[in-house]
């Protein structure tokens, strides 16, 4: 996978490829951004603070981001989640069904790209 040997050079796939699956888990009583920040940790993320802004202001919950994951609506999970695959910027993305919940009208800001 991208060059990688399975079991043997895992954290370089991991670092590699980013996951949306159909039901993301969220730790429910954490906010936002400390979801992404654990995360931005576990990918070994550079200039984690920077990319977890990026992030949720591209998908619209910057404002959101000290309140916990559990109050907010599926469409928004549902962005956080993205913003949890593409966080550190993975050269291979597994998305399954990355629109569930997500509202069609909903703006997204590509300025911060």
């Amino acid at each position: 996978m991208g060059g990688f040997e399975l079991g043997k050079e895992n954290t370089n796939i991991r670092r590699t490829v980013g996951v949306l699956t159909e039901t993301p888990g969220m730790y429910e009583n954490l906010s936002a951004e400390y979801n992404l920040r654990i995360f931005a940790e576990l990918y070994e993320v550079k200039d984690p603070a920077s990319q977890i802004e990026k992030y949720l202001k591209m998908l619209g919950l910057w404002e959101r981001r000290f309140d916990s994951a559990g109050t907010f609506s599926k469409g928004m999970k549902q962005k956080l989640a993205i913003a949890r695959a593409l966080l550190h910027e993975p050269h291979i993305l597994f998305l399954d069904e990355p629109t569930a919940g997500l509202d069609p009208e909903a703006p997204i800001s590509y300025a911060n790209l």
